[in-house]
């Protein structure tokens, strides 16, 4: 009985090592971004005999390699190098609150979307002049950065800076980290949703500067109408010392490849402005868009 103890005893210790038991991951280990690439069999010889009785080593077809991930799936063509996307845009744009008045703007951003980084910038700027005098000036610009835990699931920080001449405000600063998911990724319709915490500065007409804490809720879709017709929106909330929501709406034609015609809305809205400046601003824009 004791002999028999012991044999089972090497057996399990030697297991791990012959194939018989694999280790199991402590529990909430974190498991690897992607699935592992498969890794070609060895060559399968099989010995073939020739009439003159000699024996040929001949190499056997060896079957697809599967790689085994925990999922059980294996995802094919991971990507290994960065991809670069963007836009440019530039047309007319009226706006209907604080400063009714038409005005040129020009907007655009850049993403470079890596293997574990996704990295967007963005900018959008306005002015006008009336008689020498400015009627509108707006600019702002944004810097995204994602980290990708699973296919779906990111951590992303962001910075971003606003000056709009008719906001009440000389600036605003926010400083925003925070996680993100992919409910639905495809070629027709996308959706994502993220929130995050950090910080927002800002600095109104009379000089008076403000920081206080940040709570963001953000969400993004496309919505492929048609085989040229898309449909994007974003609509953000930001929740500190005063309300911003902000919404972005538009419809793209695609006149050729690459080119479209952009119809947009945009509104935003501050909960606490200076006196004699309108909360809700709602401006409307026809811009001509290149997408590469």
């Amino acid at each position: 009985m004791r002999g028999v103890r012991y044999r089972l005893a090497v057996v399990l210790l030697l297991a791990p090592l012959t194939g018989y038991a694999q280790p199991i991951p402590a529990y909430g280990a974190r498991q690897p971004l992607y699935p592992a690439r498969a890794v070609p069999a060895p060559h399968q010889y099989e010995p073939m005999v020739l009439p003159s009785g000699d024996v040929v080593e001949m190499e056997a077809d060896a079957p697809a390699p599967v790689a085994a991930t925990a999922g059980g799936e294996y995802l094919a063509g991971l990507r290994e190098e960065a991809v670069w996307s963007g836009s440019v845009e530039a047309g007319l744009r009226y706006k209907s609150a604080n400063n009714d008045s038409k005005y040129l703007n020009v907007a655009g951003h850049v993403s470079r979307d890596g293997e574990h980084w996704t990295n967007t910038l963005k900018g959008r700027l306005g002015h006008h002049e009336e008689n020498g005098r400015r009627t509108k000036e707006e600019y702002r610009a944004s810097f995204n950065s994602q980290y990708k835990l699973t296919l779906r699931s990111f951590l992303f920080g962001e910075a971003q800076y606003i000056y709009d001449r008719d906001s009440g405000y000389d600036y605003r600063i926010n400083e925003v980290l925070g996680a993100g998911y992919h409910w639905v990724d495809n070629e027709d319709f996308r959706w994502t949703s993220s929130a995050g915490a950090g910080y927002q500065h800002a600095k109104s007409e009379n000089g008076t500067r403000e920081s206080s804490p940040l709570a963001r809720v953000e969400n993004v879709f496309f919505w492929q109408i048609l085989e040229r017709v898309g449909f994007d929106n974003l609509v953000r909330v930001d929740v500190s010392e005063f309300t911003s929501t902000y919404t972005e709406s538009s419809l793209k034609t695609e006149v050729s490849d690459g080119l479209y015609v952009k119809f947009g809305v945009i509104t935003e809205h501050l909960s606490d402005v200076p006196p004699g400046t309108d909360k809700l601003d709602v401006e409307t824009l026809i811009n001509l868009a290149y997408e590469y």
